[in-house]
């Protein structure tokens, strides 16, 4: 499975046009100041307009405020004026892989409730349910599947599944709400490995870890992965 990657960093060059009212807008964007994006959309803003990052105010948007507080009002007064909810800034992320792979239930939420694309694949191939898959963010993960996310999507990469991203980093809940919505656990990625396979290969990892006495945190990762590796054998 390919890891995802942190959010990606740019070093596109500023562009000089229009600078005063760019940074007015994409300053009220990221105050989380909803009443002042609105004022700005009223007067003619264009609400897809990218920054120096190539993010567009809703990229910037699902980062503000907590779970449930400023993020939502601010992402749904945008995606109501237009805003592109399925523009890629560069790494090819959009605002649901943003916002899934930092936790942002609340904005999860109201991407979802606009019809945001989930089978939308970034630069390193990953869609957003890999991405919850991997952080085990179940209330998101949830959210995703029951919006219609496909459970089997595949990385364009080495074919892994969300079950094995769940499976390889040792999230027994995230496994259980996936094979609950259906995934398959015997799809193999490229290699002929499945989710079972994986977690098998990680407590192996563990075992020479301990003879070599490596303990950080084995405990808690062994138990993790054995809940995995109980779900994957028994569950029909």
């Amino acid at each position: 499975a390919e890891r995802p990657s942190p959010t990606p960093t740019t070093t596109a060059p500023q562009s000089p046009r229009n600078a005063s009212s760019q940074q007015r807008w994409f300053a009220a964007v990221e105050s989380g100041d909803v009443e002042e994006v609105k004022r700005l959309i009223a007067a003619g803003t264009d609400v897809n307009m990218k920054n120096d990052e190539g993010r567009t105010a809703l990229h910037l948007a699902v980062m503000q405020g907590t779970y449930a507080d400023t993020a939502a009002p601010l992402v749904s007064a945008l995606l109501v004026a237009g805003a592109d909810k399925d523009a890629k800034q560069k790494g090819g992320w959009t605002p649901l892989h943003l916002a899934v792979a930092n936790g942002k239930t609340a904005a999860v939420s109201a991407l979802l409730a606009f019809k945001a694309q989930t089978e939308v694949w970034d630069e390193v191939g990953n869609t957003p349910l890999h991405m919850a898959a991997n952080n085990s963010f179940e209330p998101i993960l949830k959210a995703m599947l029951a919006a219609g996310a496909d459970k089997n999507a595949r990385t364009t990469g080495v074919g892994a599944t969300p079950l094995h991203f769940a499976a390889w980093q040792g999230h027994p809940v995230g496994v259980e709400i996936l094979l609950s919505a259906g995934a398959d656990k015997q799809a193999k990625n490229k290699y002929g490995r499945t989710a079972l396979d994986l977690a098998n290969e990680e407590l192996r990892k563990l075992a020479l870890d301990r003879s070599s006495g490596v303990v950080s945190n084995l405990a808690k990762k062994e138990k993790g992965w054995a809940a995995v590796v109980e779900l994957l054998a028994a569950k029909s």
